[in-house]
């Protein structure tokens, strides 16, 4: 099983190598994720939901994580819904853009939240672009307007109110204790 094995290794490396001199003789900087893209796929372009997820994977921070995986969950539904199937970077165009844009508010998302949503597949192109996977024609988001956001008041607690706050008991461990510690 260790001839099969290695030729399988062999094969692989002689593809990144590939990459990597093909990314050299045209003066390119290379990062990991360039180059483990451009092997693994034909035309080097990888599809918004593996590109969401390498970069979820990369993700220290829970909140973080948390915003980008639920933009994608948003996103696989709107592309399953419409029946669009796994999109790359240089199939999505402005009237995906809007239609997902529009998904969003059908879904009753405020317009905050629908600008959070786009702004972070915009983030994706933006990354994607300085991890040369696509070039700096194939950024969509000069030819799409964002979404205006709504502006909301927002209301402070008064003195008093803090004090009643504090003063209150609420149970050891729930969420409202732990904000008034």
């Amino acid at each position: 099983n260790a001839k099969k094995v290695n030729a399988d290794l062999k094969l692989l490396i002689d593809e990144y190598n590939d990459v990597v001199l093909l990314t050299s003789a045209q003066k390119k900087s290379l990062s990991p994720e360039y180059v483990i893209y451009r092997a693994s796929k034909n035309n080097g372009i990888p599809t918004l939901r593996e590109y969401f997820d390498l970069k979820i994977s990369q993700m220290l921070e829970y909140n973080q994580r948390k915003g980008y995986t639920q933009v994608l969950n948003n996103w696989l539904k709107y592309t399953n819904e419409e029946k669009l199937g796994d999109l790359d970077f240089k199939q999505i165009d402005v009237q995906i853009l809007k239609g997902f844009e529009n998904f969003l508010f059908k879904k009753g998302l405020e317009s905050s939240s629908v600008y959070g949503n786009l702004k972070r597949v915009r983030s994706c192109f933006n990354m994607a672009i300085k991890e040369q996977i696509i070039g700096v024609g194939d950024y969509i988001f000069k030819a799409y307007t964002m979404p205006k956001v709504k502006a909301t008041k927002k209301e402070k607690l008064t003195i008093d109110e803090l004090k009643l706050f504090i003063e209150q008991e609420y149970e050891n461990g729930s969420v409202i204790k732990t904000s008034q510690q």
